[in-house]
């Protein structure tokens, strides 16, 4: 499949999914989720610990999120940026740390 098509019906199942068709997300994460995977490995190809970390972070929440309801998914969204937040503040906190040194 082309990638113009996959963009146009991941449009499509997106509309379809706002309007209330929980059928949707699951057409939608099929319809991407072998380029995901790919393009998610590619990362995971690189030596860093932290990169696959993420990749794996990336597809247990993307393979969850076809069992959950919406408002389970987004407060799966927010839990996992307020833990990114967390991290950021522990990393400044760090680094203000060893300036003061």
């Amino acid at each position: 499949m082309s990638a113009d098509l996959r963009i146009l019906q991941s449009a499509l199942l997106v509309t379809r999914h706002q309007r209330g068709d929980a059928a949707a997300f699951t057409e939608l994460v099929h319809l991407w989720e072998r380029p995901l995977f790919y393009y998610l490995r590619g990362l995971a190809a690189s030596s860093n610990p932290a990169s696959t970390f993420d990749l794996l972070f990336v597809l247990t929440f993307a393979i969850v999120c076809t069992a959950w309801s919406l408002a389970s998914r987004i407060t799966a969204a927010e839990l996992a940026a307020r833990e990114n937040f967390l991290r950021l503040e522990l990393r400044l906190a760090t680094l203000a740390a060893s300036l003061n040194k």
